[in-house]
């Protein structure tokens, strides 16, 4: 009995050098752009403001103090921002992120989607930027403006709970875990009665 290769059939040649070259050449522009694209997305959605934006969207307290390496304290605080946004069921998304010219402090766009209990009230997206370093591993928020609109908005709602629950009026002032439990607890009722 003879044996034979599957690959008998093929002419024995060798393969040429420069198309091993090109393959070569290829698979390292190839992996070059991959590299490239992965320490983009971690300079502009590395893992500290992921961290952050995740615990929000979770409404999760702790870690939205724990992203930013705070406690709770009297003192307002950017966490306290994450709290009022959790209480509103904002989820937020950042896109459109680009470094500033100083080192480690990077610009997003930011939307909290359809659900934002604000956002329901103004039949539209209300999107703001963020502004936040990183440093060494730790997370600082810049700036987070409100968006445009949701002063009239809000506005509505607390003239709303004024006349509606007026024993709750006196917590409204702050964007703050307390205020945004309160528009969490009467936010259905005061958009059914729009």
């Amino acid at each position: 009995m003879t044996v034979t290769s599957p690959h008998e059939h093929l002419p024995d040649v060798a393969p040429d050098a420069s198309s091993a070259t090109r393959l070569w050449g290829w698979l390292i522009a190839v992996l070059v752009v991959v590299l490239l694209g992965i320490g983009a997305w971690w300079v502009f959605t590395g893992e500290p403001i992921d961290d952050y934006i995740g615990a929000i969207r979770a409404g999760d307290v702790d870690g939205i103090y724990a992203s930013l390496g705070e406690e709770p304290s009297e003192a307002w605080t950017w966490a306290d921002l994450g709290e009022w946004l959790a209480a509103t069921d904002a989820k937020p998304e950042l896109y459109d992120c680009k470094a500033t010219a100083t080192e480690g402090i990077v610009t997003c766009n930011t939307r909290v989607g359809d659900q934002w209990l604000f956002n329901r009230a103004a039949g539209e997206e209300m999107p703001t930027t963020i502004t936040y370093r990183v440093i060494d591993g730790e997370l600082g928020i810049v700036d987070w403006p409100a968006p445009a609109g949701l002063a009239a908005v809000q506005t509505e709602l607390h003239q709303w709970i004024r006349a509606n629950h007026p024993d709750v009026v006196q917590v409204l002032w702050d964007y703050d875990g307390a205020t945004g439990a309160i528009y969490a607890q009467y936010g259905e009722e005061w958009l059914a009665s729009r």
